[in-house]
C-alpha cells in the first residue's frame, strides 16, 4: 500500500485489478483486508469495488476449461479426474458441496463481496459491448478519467483451446500422474487444437440438467441485477438447450496419441501397429514430413 500511495502521487483515480479478490472470498479474506487498508488510507467514501460479470453459460464453460488447463478454485485435479470421472457438471457439483454456492450465481458471489467491503461502494458492470455500448476496457478507462481511453484497449491474450484439446488433457489427467500432465500438457493441447474441433462435448458443456442449473441461477440473478444501475441484457440472455448434433469425443487412437505425447521420445519407441501409425502422424505434424 505504501508503494501504491507513493507511485500514484496526486492521481485522482487509482485502478487496481485482480481476479484473486473474488476467489473463495470467505476463506482467505483477501478482499476484506485490501478494502480495510484502502479505506484507512483514502476513506471508504472514496473506494469503489467494481465487479465485471459476463454471460452465465460462457462463464461456466470458461471456468471449467481453465480448471483443466491450469487448475482453479483450489480443486484437486488428481482426485477429481480419478474419482469424479471429469465432467463440468461434476466439477461444479463438487464446488457447490464445498462452498455452498455456484460461482456462476452472481447474486451469491456479490453478496459475499458485499460482506467483505465494509462501507465501500459496490458497482457491477457487464463485460459485453452490447450492454455497455463500447469495449469494456475502454469503458472502464473512460470512467477512471483517462483522456484517451482507446490507449487502454487490450486485445485478448488467453488461448482458447478446442474441445478436443481440452478432452485430451482431461483424459491425460485421468490416466497419468498430474505432475507429468502439468509438465507436458501444452504439448497435448497444441497437437489436438484443431479449428474444426471448436464444438460441443457433454463432458465440457454439460447436458440438460446442468443447463437447467445455470438457467435457475440466471433467473435469480435477473431479479438481483434489475435493482442495479446499468444494462445486463446480454448477461441475462438465455440460450435454449439443444443437444449438439455431433458430439466432440476422443477415439481410441486419440487416447494412444495422448499416451505417446506424454513420453519424452514418442517416435523412437517400438509400439503396436496402431501406436506406430499415431507416432507417424505426430512426426508428420511436427516436422512436416
Amino acid at each position: 500500500m505504501d508503494d501504491i500511495q507513493s507511485e500514484t502521487g496526486q492521481a485522482r483515480t487509482i485502478l487496481l485489478s485482480s481476479e484473486a479478490g473474488v476467489g473463495r472470498l470467505n476463506e482467505d479474506g483477501l478482499l476484506r483486508r485490501c478494502t480495510d487498508e484502502l479505506s484507512r488510507r483514502f476513506g471508504a467514501e472514496n473506494i469503489t469495488v467494481l465487479v465485471v460479470i459476463r454471460k452465465h453459460f460462457e462463464f461456466a464453460h470458461s471456468v471449467y476449461a481453465q480448471f483443466i488447463r491450469a487448475g482453479l478454485y483450489d480443486a484437486d485435479r488428481r482426485r477429481f479426474f480419478r474419482r469424479q470421472d471429469g465432467t463440468i457438471a461434476r466439477y461444479f457439483r463438487l464446488l457447490h458441496a464445498r462452498d455452498g454456492a455456484y460461482s456462476f450465481s452472481y447474486r451469491d458471489t456479490l453478496a459475499a463481496v458485499g460482506d467483505q467491503i465494509g462501507e465501500c461502494r459496490l458497482k457491477i458492470v457487464s463485460m459485453h459491448r452490447s450492454d455497455l455500448g463500447d469495449d469494456v476496457v475502454v469503458h472502464l478507462a473512460a470512467e477512471a478519467g483517462c483522456l484517451d481511453a482507446q490507449d487502454y484497449l487490450v486485445r485478448p491474450r488467453n488461448a482458447r483451446f478446442s474441445a478436443r484439446a481440452l478432452l485430451a488433457m482431461s483424459d491425460a489427467y485421468k490416466r497419468h500422474p498430474v505432475g507429468l500432465v502439468e509438465e507436458r500438457g501444452e504439448r497435448i493441447a497444441r497437437y489436438f487444437d484443431r479449428p474444426e474441433d471448436h464444438g460441443r462435448s457433454f463432458d465440457l458443456h454439460g447436458g440438460r440438467n446442468f443447463h437447467d442449473i445455470i438457467r435457475r441461477c440466471q433467473q435469480r440473478d435477473s431479479d438481483f441485477l434489475a435493482a442495479q444501475p446499468g444494462c445486463f441484457d446480454a448477461v441475462l440472455a438465455a440460450p435454449e438447450y439443444r443437444p449438439p448434433e455431433t458430439q466432440i469425443t476422443l477415439s481410441t487412437e486419440d487416447r494412444h496419441i495422448v499416451d505417446l505425447l506424454l513420453k519424452k521420445s514418442p517416435v523412437q519407441r517400438l509400439v503396436p501397429s496402431v501406436l506406430r501409425n499415431a507416432a507417424r502422424e505426430i512426426r508428420t505434424r511436427w516436422t512436416g514430413g
